[in-house]
């Protein structure tokens, strides 16, 4: 039947469209190059098959020289001894932007030279609990917060203060 040649079709269309993939997956870049892949859990099967198989990489070991390291963590990274033909799948020192604790310091440390704008107005609240300013601001913020929320429940069930209690201000 013809619907059943279409969805044959599809399916072999399907099967094949992962080593499609892996052939498209850029130049050639290999002339002998070796590389090492961080992979515990054996999620990076399919770039370890594209770099061996398909563009004639070398695997070799983690103490060995290669010119592709993959990392799951750039703290495993000596960025000062890399060479310049290297690779990396990390950037030196991203969690800065990468993480809630390294947006958040980011932004505290340098917004203030770079805008005019506070960070409060356009990101949440965040605190790195790792500094002790900032785990007490975030204390005395957390005590604000149920103190309001206290407050608007019992304001909930007294009708006559509902207009004058119904939104917590923080202070600026």
């Amino acid at each position: 039947p013809r619907g059943a040649a279409r969805s044959n079709a599809g399916r072999a269309a399907q099967a094949c469209a992962p080593r499609m993939a892996l052939l498209q997956w850029g130049p050639d870049i290999t002339g002998g190059r070796r590389f090492h892949i961080e992979d515990p859990n054996h999620e990076y099967q399919e770039v370890r098959r594209a770099l061996h198989f398909d563009r004639g990489w070398a695997r070799v070991g983690k103490k060995e020289d290669c010119e592709l390291r993959w990392t799951l963590d750039e703290r495993a990274i000596d960025f000062d001894k890399l060479r310049d033909a290297q690779m990396v799948n990390h950037y030196r020192d991203i969690r800065c932007l990468t993480t809630k604790a390294g947006l958040t310091r980011t932004l505290d440390e340098e917004l203030k030279w770079t805008a005019s704008a506070e960070s409060s107005e356009f990101f949440p609240r965040s605190y790195a609990l790792d500094d002790d300013a900032n785990r007490a601001a975030f204390v005395q913020d957390f005590r604000r917060t149920a103190c309001c929320a206290a407050l608007k429940a019992f304001v909930s069930g007294l009708p006559a203060l509902k207009k004058e209690l119904t939104v917590c201000q923080w202070p600026a």
